[in-house]
C-alpha cells in the first residue's frame, strides 16, 4: 500500500514540467503603448498622436503593429497597420519580422509593465502594458 500511495506521489510530481508553469509566459506577450524614447542621453516624450499606437505580441509568436503619426495639417492619422512574427532566441534577445524584414534586437523587461527596445548599447524606445 506503501508504495503505491509513493508511486502516485511521484506521478503526480512528474507530471508537472517546466512547461505548466503559468511563470514561464514570455514577458512580451501583451499590448504595448510606446512611452518615449531615450536618445544619446535626452529623453523624446510620446505625443498624444503616437500614444494611441499600439504594438501587441501574441503567445502563438505572431505580432501586431498599429501606428498614428500627424499629416500636414497636424491632425493625427492611421498610418498604417502591419503585421508579423516574434521568437525569443536568448535572454533580452529577440529576432522579430515585419513583413519581409527581419533583424535580431535587444529587447529588455525593467519591470512587468515596461518593455525596452534597444537601438544601441544606451539608445532605446520604452514602452508600457497596457
Amino acid at each position: 500500500m506503501r508504495y503505491l500511495l509513493f508511486a502516485l506521489v511521484i506521478i503526480t510530481f512528474s507530471s508537472c514540467t517546466k512547461d505548466d508553469d503559468p511563470g514561464d509566459v514570455d514577458p512580451i506577450i501583451g499590448t504595448w503603448q510606446y512611452i518615449y524614447r531615450l536618445d544619446s542621453n535626452e529623453e523624446f516624450f510620446a505625443t498624444p498622436c503616437q500614444k494611441k499606437g499600439r504594438y501587441v505580441f501574441y503567445a502563438d509568436g505572431s505580432l501586431l503593429m498599429k501606428g498614428y503619426r500627424l499629416n500636414n495639417e497636424d491632425v493625427c492619422i492611421d498610418a498604417g497597420t502591419n503585421s508579423g512574427s516574434w521568437k525569443n532566441l536568448e535572454f533580452e534577445t529577440y529576432e522579430i519580422q515585419i513583413n519581409v524584414d527581419s533583424g535580431v534586437i535587444r529587447i529588455s523587461f525593467p519591470d512587468n509593465d515596461k518593455m525596452r527596445i534597444y537601438e544601441s548599447e544606451t539608445d532605446y524606445s520604452e514602452y508600457q502594458r497596457l
